[in-house]
């Protein structure tokens, strides 16, 4: 034998943590609140040809954007002392 074989163990479910709608991706799951990504994943059921247009701006703020829009999109969403607590001016 030139190795051992570990014993067979069945896969854990891994959610996905990105949602892509319209050309355009989205944080789920991890580290996003729960109604967040039901509301996500809920517009796809309804529709799976969903227009970004459509999507609620409130939503919107959980858009994967370029680095440095990230930062100001994150900044938004935890708040003006998130980015103080930071080191930011």
């Amino acid at each position: 034998m030139t190795s051992q074989q570990q014993p067979s163990r069945p896969l854990r479910e891994v959610k996905p943590d990105i949602l892509s709608i319209d050309g355009h991706q989205f944080h789920i799951n991890y580290g996003v609140p729960q109604h967040i990504t039901d509301r996500l994943l809920g517009l796809l059921d309804e529709d799976e040809r969903v227009r970004y247009e459509d999507i609620p701006d409130d939503l919107k703020e959980y858009e994967i954007l370029p680095s440095s829009q990230e930062t100001e999109a994150s900044e938004r969403r935890s708040g003006p002392s998130a980015a103080n607590s930071s080191g930011g001016t």
